[in-house]
């Protein structure tokens, strides 16, 4: 079984359904919702880190609490993170209902990113792994990408390999990037069922 509680099921192509809700696979109006299986695919990439902890080894040298999220400035002056209409003091910490609640929050902008810039076809498993790939490299490196115009072009066999090459930090290859980027092959390549 795979990490983010799936079997991993093996096979062409299937056609993208737009109609199809990845968890329940039954109809829902509009685009892909965001599911369990996102949240806890990139949650298993990320990690989940319930109390706020100071990232002064990150570039961006910013405090991050939850999965991946930053904390704004606002939120930094406040003491407080809106999740889902509830304002929660995120110095007391979260629990992990909210970790995941605010990490849904979170993928929206790059859910709708992945699904404004794809211009082909794409499965669910397949627009969970640009999702992640978004959401950790930024809107603007997806949609300025080889990987991007290469797959608008219908090469979807080039995504894994295009993913791949997003492994450095500073000009240096990182050992997490490397094993986050062959999970999102593996995601690529997964065909999750889908009625």
């Amino acid at each position: 079984q795979s990490p983010w509680g799936m079997d991993r099921i093996h096979g062409e192509r299937a056609g993208a359904d737009p109609e199809c809700d990845v968890v329940s696979r039954g109809p829902v109006s509009g685009r892909w919702k965001l599911t369990v299986i996102l949240t806890e695919f990139i949650a298993s990439l990320e990690g989940v880190v319930l109390k706020a902890y100071d990232m002064e080894h990150d570039v961006a040298g910013v405090d991050t609490i939850g999965v991946g999220h930053l904390i704004t400035d606002s939120e930094h002056d406040s003491g407080i993170i809106h999740i889902g209409g509830q304002a929660i003091q995120w110095r007391l910490g979260l629990t992990r209902q909210q970790a995941m609640g605010l990490l849904s929050q979170d993928l929206k902008e790059y859910a709708a990113c992945v699904d404004h810039s794809v211009k082909v076809p794409i499965n669910p498993n397949e627009r969970i792994a640009l999702i992640s790939f978004c959401f950790k490299v930024g809107r603007r490196a997806l949609t300025t990408s080889t990987l991007l115009r290469r797959l608008n072009v219908g090469e979807y066999g080039a995504v894994p390999g295009e993913l791949g090459r997003w492994i450095k930090n500073g000009g240096k290859v990182v050992k997490g990037l490397i094993n986050r980027r062959q999970k999102e092959s593996e995601m690529w390549n997964t065909v999750l069922p889908v009625t």
